[in-house]
Parts: C-alpha cells; sequence; structure tokens
C-alpha cells in the first residue's frame, strides 16, 4: 500500500531522490500534455513532512517549473492536515514561499488530523481535499452527511475550493454536487493510470467536456 511504501522509504532515507524524481517526471509530462492542448489541467504533487522541511525544496521546485515553461499556478501541492500540525511554524513558512512563487496549495485528508479552526484560518491553501473516510457512509441515515456540509460551508467563508475524496457511486457523486462540493475523485470518476492510458482518457473525454462548456 502506498503509505506502506513511502513509510518504508523514509525510514531508509530516499524520500528525497524519489521525491525529486516522481516531481521532474510528473512535470515532463504536464508539459507534454499541455503541449498537445490541455492547457487548463492542474498537476498536483503529494509532499511529506520530510519533503517540506527541506529549505531547498521551494526554490528547486521553482526551477523545474521555469526550465518546463510552466505556469506555476498549473501545480497544486498537497500536503495532510497532520503533516502542517506536526511542525507547524516551520511548516507554514514553506507553504507561504510555495504560495509566494505561484504554486497553489491543498489540505489533503482533511478532517482526520487535529488542527484547530485558528490554524486552518491561517494556512495558506487554495483547496481543502475531504477526506475519503466521510464518503463510506455519506448516504446512510446518521452517517457523516453533516460533517461534509460543515467543512464545505467553512471552505466556502475561507475562499477555498473543496474536493470529495473516495467517491466510489454516482449517488455519492450527485450528493455531493447539490452539497456545493467544487470537485471529487475516486474510482467512480476514474482509476489510478499510467501516463499513456491517461493521455487517451483525456482524449476521449475532452469532445464531451468541451461541449458541455458551450
Amino acid at each position: 500500500a502506498p503509505r506502506e511504501f513511502l513509510s518504508t522509504v523514509e525510514e531508509i532515507g530516499l524520500i528525497l531522490p524519489l521525491s525529486e524524481f516522481v516531481t521532474a517526471t510528473a512535470l515532463s509530462h504536464l508539459q507534454q500534455l499541455q503541449n498537445k492542448g490541455f492547457k487548463d489541467l492542474t498537476l498536483s504533487l503529494n509532499y511529506s513532512y520530510p519533503v517540506l522541511r527541506e529549505p531547498y525544496i521551494v526554490d528547486w521546485l521553482t526551477r523545474q517549473v521555469e526550465v518546463l515553461h510552466l505556469d506555476a499556478r498549473s501545480v497544486q501541492i498537497e500536503l495532510t492536515e497532520n503533516a502542517v500540525m506536526s511542525d507547524f511554524n516551520p511548516t507554514m513558512n514553506t507553504l507561504h514561499r510555495l504560495k509566494a512563487a505561484g504554486f497553489r496549495l491543498a489540505l489533503d485528508d482533511f478532517g482526520t488530523g487535529y488542527s484547530s479552526l485558528l490554524q486552518i484560518k491561517s494556512i495558506p491553501a487554495d483547496c481543502l481535499k475531504i477526506d475519503q473516510a466521510f464518503m463510506r457512509n455519506i448516504l446512510e441515515p446518521g452517517g457523516d452527511q453533516a460533517v461534509v456540509l460543515a467543512v464545505i460551508a467553512m471552505a466556502n467563508n475561507l475562499k477555498m475550493h473543496t474536493v470529495a475524496e473516495g467517491v466510489e457511486t454516482r449517488e455519492q457523486l450527485e450528493f455531493l454536487a447539490r452539497s456545493g462540493c467544487h470537485y471529487a475523485q475516486g474510482y467512480y470518476l476514474a482509476k489510478p493510470m499510467a501516463y499513456s492510458s491517461l493521455l487517451a482518457y483525456l482524449n476521449k473525454i475532452e469532445p464531451a467536456r468541451l461541449a458541455a462548456q458551450s
């Protein structure tokens, strides 16, 4: 599983070179997709706390984007709520530097950490990602509907977008749409795929998306 794999990578001291390799590869793929006409794509990169605490990471990431002639606003850095809270002040400094460089920021797995509302307000995030744990019983009586609605309302008041993780049914997607959630991700929409499969997928859905916008 990803979390077990990443924990092992951190323990043996390979998280930084692995993160650099994945970032460079993903940014290259984003450049290729934009050159093929998919101009409005946003690439999300998940960074763990050991990566964010490295002083060089903001400058390094900025250089990678500049070399590929990408707009930093097309790159979103995702970090978990617990990663931010584990060392709040140094992490906040990194987040503000990323924000100043033009990158988007997302708070991942929201609702499962230990942050206070005061801390959430001070985080310069563009997006709150609602943890998939809340999706599992969202349609059941006494489920987590109230929690999800509260997170969406709070994010709206803080001028943040919301993304619901772990959406696996049309009914869940329809509930989220009615509730004002901006975006969703999960197996109902698409499963993880290699770059070649992603390109085929985008070519398949792009005509329908353009038709819906017109």
